[in-house]
């Protein structure tokens, strides 16, 4: 992941130069100080914008741009939640229809919240004959976590808010906000 201080000086360099943080991350290599973090960023900015688009209609050009290989991908589509609440039900609404046996698979989730999701996706892949099931999420809320679940690679750690924008959505809105922003009820 990244660390704190990485994100206080990418932070600093926001407000410094008026702009959002995601606005000063997609332009890394202009803040001081931080080094070898600049290769993890440009791959978590990379990740945020590919997590900007509608699920639905994913393009992951963005993303594939940092990745220095071939990889297959394949697109599910998996909820539990109403409104801010995770229901405790799985629903599928669209499945993996590729043949996933013995090959590891990096799921990358937008956020991990509950863990319910990620928890009955992994068990289900691994189910279906998947060798390993990594975990890739760009926000994760620890301290909203109810399963026994880790993330393998973690964007940013959040506080336990519900939030919008950046591909987020509370009921279908919000999803295309450009910065992130908390829901209060």
């Amino acid at each position: 992941g990244i660390g704190l201080t990485t994100v206080n000086r990418i932070t600093e360099a926001a407000q410094q130069r008026g702009i959002s943080f995601y606005e000063a991350l997609c332009s890394a290599d202009l803040v001081p100080g931080l080094g070898r973090s600049i290769s993890k960023l440009e791959s978590f900015a990379a990740m945020i914008e590919y997590f900007r688009k509608e699920a639905e209609h994913l393009s992951i050009t963005e993303l594939m741009k940092e990745i220095d290989a071939s990889y297959p991908i394949t697109f599910a589509r998996y909820s539990s939640y109403e409104g801010t609440a995770s229901t405790g039900v799985l629903h599928e609404i669209m499945p993996v229809k590729e043949d996933l046996r013995g090959k590891t698979v990096y799921i990358l989730e937008d956020i991990i919240d509950t863990g319910f999701t990620m928890q009955c996706m992994k068990s289900m892949l691994l189910d279906k004959g998947a060798a390993e099931v990594k975990l890739v999420t760009m926000l994760f809320k620890p301290e909203s976590l109810r399963c026994d679940l880790k993330p393998d690679y973690v964007g940013l750690e959040i506080a336990p808010a519900f939030i919008v924008g950046h591909g987020l959505d509370y009921d279908g809105e919000g999803r295309a906000f450009k910065d992130i922003y908390q829901v209060e009820e």
